[in-house]
Parts: C-alpha cells; structure tokens; sequence
C-alpha cells in the first residue's frame, strides 16, 4: 500500500515537471536560475528531489521475471534497472539549464 502511494506521488511529480517545464520554456527566460526563494524554483527542487529519490526506490524495488518469479535480489534488481530505465530516469531528472 505505501508503495501504491509513492507511485502515485512519483507519477503526480512527473505531470507537473512537465507542466512546469513547459511553462518555463515558453515564458521565461533562457538560461535563467531561480533564486532559491522563487516558489517555482521551491517546486522545481521538490520535484528533482522526488523524481532522483525514485531512482533509488528503483534501485531496491522487487520485481516479476519473465517467468513470473518475484526476483529479490538486490544486485538482480539493480542490474536489471540498469539496463534501460535507470538511463531514461536520469536524463529526467538531470537539469538542463
């Protein structure tokens, strides 16, 4: 259940750093860094923050094989997370300004 609730959150996150980035795109200024008062600099950090944290629940989060065996081992998992979304999740979360 508390994972159910964390994926919510990290999907939630996601939404809104696409809003957010969108946003910023279209009116800000290129090349900008927000004070660390700024309340969407606040926002924006919040969602790095959870989005890089996911990464690491990533890192330990069971998961099914192909043969439908619950694979528990962390250097299983981590191997495994490695391989494709591991990449996909840091070019998210890396900043690009």
């Amino acid at each position: 259940k508390k994972y159910k609730v964390w994926y919510g959150w990290t999907v939630l996150a996601a939404l809104i750093t696409i809003l957010q980035a969108t946003y910023q795109i279209a009116f800000d200024s290129v090349g900008s860094l927000h004070k660390y008062t700024d309340p969407s600099a606040i926002l924006e950090y919040i969602l790095a923050f959870t989005l890089a944290f996911d990464m690491l629940v990533t890192f330990n989060l069971a998961y099914y094989d192909d043969d439908s065996e619950l694979v528990r081992d962390k250097k299983t998992i981590a191997k495994n997370y490695l391989k494709l979304m591991f990449w996909i999740d840091l070019v998210g979360v890396f900043p690009f300004y």
